[in-house]
């Protein structure tokens, strides 16, 4: 990664070849920022409620100068392998530097943290015809792709998922495009409005430039698709690690921890290996999703602390494969006939779930683990987290009616209190438009 700004960093506007990243131009947060930020460090005051991309990267950079942790990383270096030495106990780390002519250079390792980012490798659906749809030069592309919606101007898109980058796409296209269709599994067709909406695609039929869907209806004429399908867990430094895309239905433990590119397992806290590898060796930061990102990750830095350091009095083997053994049963139930489902959930949080934890029970969990005091989940982060929907909608209301920057003027100059005040005001707002 880049230390600072420099031509690694390509920024709206640009006109020239831009990489695959999952920054579009207009993306903002989809969570308010006061929910996602660090413990102890809010976004700066004024900041709009859901910041664009660029004013996260300056969060995160402010972040690291005001602990002073440039000096700790070392930037613009490549990890290519790693091995564990189990004659030495070391992990055996081969790495490049980019920016040296690329030279190698290699290390040894008491332990490891993976946290590479889950957004880089793109998840295309197995759809029956999705290759030779691509071949006869019928055009398809991934979100990763995806910058801003004048390519797409006079065209018939399909947008297929259903989730963020989905919605935002499809809307934002819905303003140049001839027609948008938007394709969710379950959603019911409709023929009205600037997106219409279609169930899941189940076969795409190039000969006939044809899209069939899960209810068996279909469109003609689909100029163009874009497939905001997500992505894969994907390590390019431990390609060793086993995959297992179909995990079984029959057995909790696998005998070797494996990558299903959907979830890692079997790991306690979705952070220790439980095959291979000691937990105090080795750790993944950052795999688990729909929650809010940043507070979660510190508090699994937490635990990956002091189980490193303190492992043998703080990591309870057996009470955490009861803790894997049981949400696997649960999974595993609701799977049916598609062990699929269990590696699709497995790292995921949903708030109104009352047989799983919630991402805030999660956090609870690692900071006790950790013995970390002071950082507890607050009352107001669910409540916002439920309603973080409404918030948005509404901030983008008053986006578009020029008064987001007078309502956030001024707004957490004397703290985190006056940003939950604003948050209340908005839902009131949004309420008061529904009646």
């Amino acid at each position: 990664m880049p230390e600072d700004q420099g031509e690694n960093v390509v920024y709206p506007g640009h006109d020239g070849p831009v990489p695959p990243t999952p920054l579009y131009n207009s993306l903002t947060t989809n969570l308010p920022h006061p929910l996602m930020a660090f413990h102890d460090f809010l976004f700066p005051p004024s900041t709009s409620l859901f910041p664009p991309a660029s004013h996260v990267l300056t969060y995160l950079r402010a972040y690291a100068d005001r602990f002073d942790l440039r000096p700790h990383i070392r930037f613009r270096t490549r990890v290519e392998s790693l091995h564990w030495n189990a004659a030495i106990s070391k992990w055996e780390l081969d790495a490049t530097e980019v920016d040296k002519g690329n030279r190698p250079i290699k290390g040894l390792y008491d332990a490891i943290i993976i946290s590479n980012g889950n957004y880089g490798e793109p998840r295309l659906p197995e759809i029956p015809g999705i290759v030779e749809w691509e071949a006869a030069g019928r055009k398809l592309m991934h979100s990763i792709w995806y910058r801003e919606p004048s390519p797409f101007r006079d065209l018939r898109v399909l947008v297929v998922g259903g989730g963020p980058s989905g919605l935002d796409i499809s809307e934002e296209i819905s303003h140049t495009a001839r027609l948008v269709y938007h394709s969710t599994t379950g959603a019911n067709r409709t023929e009205e409005g600037a997106i219409l909406m279609r169930g899941r695609v189940i076969a795409l039929r190039p000969d006939d430039n044809r899209v069939d869907y899960e209810d068996g209806t279909w469109d003609t004429g689909i100029d163009h698709i874009v497939f905001a399908t997500g992505y894969k867990f994907f390590f390019p430094a431990m390609l060793h690690l086993g995959q297992d895309p179909t995990p079984p239905l029959d057995r909790h433990l696998p005998d070797h921890l494996f990558n299903s590119t959907s979830h890692v397992y079997p790991l306690a806290r979705h952070v220790f290996p439980l095959r291979d590898y000691s937990p105090q060796t080795l750790a993944f930061v950052g795999l688990v999703s729909q929650l809010a990102p940043f507070p979660a990750w510190e508090d699994q830095a937490q635990a990956v602390a002091t189980v490193f350091l303190d492992g043998d009095d703080k990591f309870d083997r057996a009470a955490e494969v009861s803790r894997v053994s049981a949400r696997y049963d649960i999974l595993r139930r609701r799977a049916g006939s598609k062990p699929s489902y269990i590696a699709q959930q497995w790292h995921r949080f949903r708030e109104d779930d009352e047989e799983l934890e919630s991402q805030f029970q999660h956090r609870t969990d690692l900071l006790a683990l950790a013995g970390k005091k002071g950082w507890e989940v607050q009352s107001w982060e669910p409540h916002v987290y439920r309603n973080r929907r409404v918030l948005r909608a509404e901030w983008v209301k008053l986006e578009r009616s020029g008064i987001a920057d007078d309502w956030v003027r001024g707004v957490g100059e004397n703290g985190l209190g006056e940003w939950l005040d604003l948050m209340d005001k908005v839902l009131e707002n949004a309420r008061e438009h529904q009646v």
